[in-house]
């Protein structure tokens, strides 16, 4: 299932998958992944003294969410995205 709410792009997976990424949070090689994030940033939320990490962190308690999965930080639209789903043939 794929989410937009407020800054925020969630895809939550039915079952855990294993990932390769290069996310900002839970970046490499990850197991039993249930979702993946994307938070969009203005470029005042970033300034040169803000960690990135710790603002995503911060972003996502304020959320009030714990989730196992891997997060990006973005600048773009998140209402453009696109689905692309590939199905396994028997």
């Amino acid at each position: 299932m794929i989410y937009i709410k407020d800054s925020w792009l969630e895809v939550n997976f039915e079952e855990p998958h294993n990932v390769l990424s290069w996310a900002l949070i839970g970046g490499g090689w990850k197991e039993q992944v249930d979702c993946v994030l994307w938070h969009r940033v203005k470029d005042e939320d970033l300034t040169l003294e803000v960690d990135p990490i710790d603002y995503f962190y911060k972003s996502l308690l304020y959320k009030k969410e714990s989730r196992n999965g891997v997060g990006f930080l973005t600048s773009v639209s998140l209402e453009n995205y696109s689905e692309v789903i590939l199905e396994k043939q028997i």
